[in-house]
């Protein structure tokens, strides 16, 4: 773990799950390319617009992000893992 936090930069980080509701990730099943695409970007677009709100963090985020299609029960449960660096504004 110690070696891990070497290669960290030196800010704060934050781990946000976005999940469709069961309506949606049913469309999401046969219309995959285009809902995943929607996905991406308004979860992106949304953390981003959070964050930068003064009321709330004021920061700018890096992030890195994860589709995943299924969850632990090995069941159709699309969600969204963004891994966000904060940087103050």
């Amino acid at each position: 773990m110690e070696a891990c936090a070497e290669d960290l930069l030196p800010v704060e980080y934050f781990h946000v799950v976005i999940t469709l509701p069961a309506e949606i990730a049913q469309i999401a099943y046969w219309n995959k390319k285009a809902v995943y695409g929607l996905l991406f970007k308004a979860s992106a677009e949304t953390v981003m617009t959070i964050a930068a709100d003064p009321k709330r963090m004021g920061a700018k985020v890096g992030m890195t992000s994860v589709l995943h299609t299924w969850g632990s029960a090995l069941t159709h449960h699309p969600h969204m893992r963004h891994f966000n660096e904060v940087r103050r504004l």
